[in-house]
């Protein structure tokens, strides 16, 4: 084994040029520091600090292609060799919601016994009720800017379905790929970053999810949202995505090598069998505790009913990025348009049988005329300031209508939290 080892080690460093890895093996083999490897070799030891990091990046890299390596020659000896290609068409390629996230789970449950209308899917994943905000510019990470392992995995636990998953995020914000030269986006681009240390777990989780007939949700595919993984090909190293409407392929090691060199995979992995009741108690725990902001969030992202405020508060200091803004308006107005069409839904689909208060409904129509009201504001707010151009939120007499219109939106949703929390309490009884 150790034998083996060596060999698989003696493989890897052969990426290294000469010096490199006589200093490389020097340091991490002989166990010389720098200043004793910059006497050995007659280097200054900012060129042999230089050396060692710039070969210790090289030999991560190259690991990870023999791992990968590794896998699909595993798969080969095991037979497991395989192409995979779920059918994904109509409604599959349309991009059903501004939350890529939802809309993902969405078509993933299509492949399940569960097809869910969308307004069910962000309603109970907890997705219609989020409101994310970055400030002082109100960046365009603001609407992803949470724990993608927690929340997407709570969400379908809501629905009844246990997941599984691969997190390579990161906690710092990306550049808003909007305002990036397009040229960063293309494969030519993608070939020259390094490949993600996840890959391989990623690639495995991928193909047990498509082994059993499920697509994978994964995160930055093509660029900074959530898309789906819908088939595979190991003789080619290819997998086929679909990301916001955009279908198309991917090689296997250029997962989480876009822009933002991340890599986040979930798969649904089984299903527990939950009456509407226990499904709507668990999206509205998941619902209050975001707004209360009793939630795992990125840093630098303020969330729930406080998110209101870093808004205003964005928008008085002048230095609001337009085209983030306008995302975060957009995304945040589809929410609450959805939000209006759960409860509409439940009103329609909420047994005639239950045993729960026929107080119930009312409540439901009272969440449906908030949520309407909210979705009417922000409409306003969506043509002020359209995507992608972003308008000009910036200028003082616009500033000061967002904010006015912002103050009424935060009260509607005060409301609808009380209104929320009555619905909890009456569904305990």
């Amino acid at each position: 084994m150790q034998q083996e080892t060596l060999q698989v080690i003696t493989g890897i460093i052969q990426c290294l040029k000469p010096r490199e890895r006589l200093v490389f093996e020097s340091h991490f083999f002989d166990q010389l520091s720098p200043q004793e490897i910059a006497k050995l070799f007659n280097l200054s030891s900012a060129n042999v600090y230089q050396i060692i990091s710039r070969s210790r990046k090289k030999v991560i890299q190259e690991k990870i292609r023999v791992t990968v390596d590794a896998y699909i020659r595993t798969r080969r000896d095991w037979g497991t060799m395989n192409k995979q290609q779920l059918t994904y068409e109509g409604a599959l390629t349309d991009a059903n919601s501004w939350t890529s996230a939802a809309d993902a789970v969405y078509k993933m449950l299509h492949f399940t016994d569960r097809k869910l209308s969308m307004p069910m899917v962000m309603g109970l994943t907890g997705h219609a009720f989020r409101i994310n905000i970055i400030a002082p510019n109100v960046h365009i990470a603001g609407p992803t800017a949470y724990s993608f392992g927690k929340v997407i995995s709570r969400g379908l636990h809501n629905i009844g379905y246990d997941s599984k998953y691969v997190d390579g995020m990161t906690s710092e914000i990306g550049p808003n790929t909007n305002l990036l030269d397009p040229s960063v986006m293309e494969k030519s681009a993608m070939d020259k970053r390094s490949i993600h240390q996840e890959l391989p777990k990623a690639l495995d989780l991928i193909h047990s999810s498509l082994d059993r007939g499920y697509p994978a949700l994964a995160w930055d595919i093509f660029f900074p949202e959530f898309g789906t993984v819908y088939g595979y090909d190991d003789d080619t190293r290819t997998l086929y995505a679909e990301q916001c409407g955009r279908l198309d392929t991917l090689p296997y090691e250029n997962l989480g090598r876009s822009v933002l060199e991340e890599i986040f995979v979930l798969i649904i992995e089984g299903s527990i069998e939950l009456t509407l009741k226990q499904q709507l108690q668990r999206a509205l725990e998941t619902v209050i505790e975001h707004y209360e902001g009793i939630e795992n969030a990125v840093p630098t992202a303020v969330i729930g009913l406080a998110a209101y405020d870093a808004w205003m508060t964005s928008l008085e200091g002048g230095e609001v990025e337009p085209n983030g803004h306008a995302y975060s308006i957009a995304v945040l107005r589809d929410a609450r348009f959805h939000a209006s069409q759960f409860f509409q839904e439940l009103i329609a689909s909420w047994p005639d049988d239950s045993d729960v208060h026929p107080h119930l409904t009312d409540l439901f129509v009272k969440a449906t005329t908030l949520y309407n009201g909210m979705y009417d504001k922000l409409n306003v707010l969506h043509q002020m300031f359209p995507f992608p151009d972003g308008g000009e939120p910036n200028v003082k007499a616009q500033s000061v209508t967002t904010i006015a219109l912002v103050q009424e939106i935060k009260a509607l949703e005060y409301q609808a939290l009380d209104v929320l929390k009555e619905i909890y309490r009456t569904l305990d009884l």
